[in-house]
């Protein structure tokens, strides 16, 4: 199944082999409208085609890898499955139509493939890559319909997340009087970082993450924890590092098992009440109160659009 997680954790894959295209504002293409192109034409292979591909690449067995892949494709997911596949050191076969560009085949050549040329059409190329799949247990690397190469995909929807800062509307979350407060002109509170002051604890309540890497949880939320007590670890490509408790308390919050962090990520927060177990398993007022926001900000776009 896909999830959001896997779109994060194939961006953390991804992060040292893709680049992050910047997003270019394009007001003459249609005057009436508020265009941004995102060239990922400049992506190594000159197509975004090589993140779902080598996200789908790195996630194959040992076993998979030994025995190779094989894909088919006119072009572009060609020259990414090939790049991904030198890059991981695995075998690539790539069966195209002769009809492909001579451009094409060349470049999925210098990237490492070995080349089947299929006369006829794609599907002929498609169906000869199957057989060979059958014949040899080769991993066929499907340009669109897996769910590894659509997460690979799926990291150009976060990147344009973070770099579209402009929005139709924004969410008050600091608490105070504007708590849940929907803006549609301007900016919200800044971000102090310091959390607000709970049975004596401000900033010492979260904990932030000491390590880039994958994070692997050693307890839960509503766990009782002890100053020092090892929470989680952080997989990373030296080895694993522990992520501990600073005060005793409840574990109330913490980031799900696999996913990727990196250094001074908040990750976790303890509550040093013992006896407010039972908030664990409701909906807080400051939450409540968000989603308020958000629902007003949505039946107000909603009206605006005339949906």
């Amino acid at each position: 199944m896909l999830t959001l997680d896997k779109i994060y954790h194939a961006s953390y894959v991804l992060k040292d082999v893709i680049r992050r295209t910047e997003l270019i504002h394009a007001p003459n293409i249609n005057k009436k409208c508020n265009i941004y192109l995102k060239p990922e034409n400049l992506q190594l292979t000159g197509s975004f085609k090589v993140r779902g591909s080598y996200y789908k690449i790195s996630q194959l067995s040992e076993e998979e890898k030994a025995k190779g892949v094989i894909a088919c494709s006119a072009g572009n997911h060609a020259q990414g499955v090939a790049l991904a596949a030198t890059k991981n050191g695995i075998k690539s076969i790539i069966c195209l139509p002769d009809g492909a560009p001579i451009s094409k085949v060349e470049a999925t050549k210098n990237y490492g493939a070995d080349i089947c040329l299929v006369e006829g059409v794609y599907d002929d190329a498609y169906k000869r890559a199957i057989e060979l799949r059958d014949e040899m247990g080769y991993t066929f690397i499907h340009p669109f319909d897996d769910i590894d190469v659509i997460a690979g995909q799926g990291t150009i929807g976060l990147e344009l997340i973070d770099q579209m800062k402009d929005v139709d509307a924004v969410i008050e979350t600091k608490r105070g009087h504007n708590l849940g407060r929907v803006l549609q002109t301007g900016s919200a509170a800044p971000n102090t970082g310091i959390p607000g002051i709970i049975g004596g604890f401000g900033k010492e309540r979260v904990i932030h993450c000491p390590a880039e890497g994958i994070l692997r949880n050693v307890k839960k939320i509503t766990d009782t924890v002890s100053k020092g007590e090892v929470i989680a670890v952080v997989e990373t490509e030296d080895g694993t590092v522990p992520v501990k408790a600073t005060l005793n308390g409840i574990l109330r919050g913490l980031i799900r098992d696999g996913y990727p962090v990196q250094i001074g990520f908040k990750m976790a927060d303890i509550d040093p009440r013992i006896d407010e177990y039972n908030n664990c398993f409701t909906i807080s007022d400051k939450a409540r109160c968000i989603a308020g926001g958000v629902l007003e900000a949505i039946l107000q776009r909603k009206g605006e659009l005339g949906l």
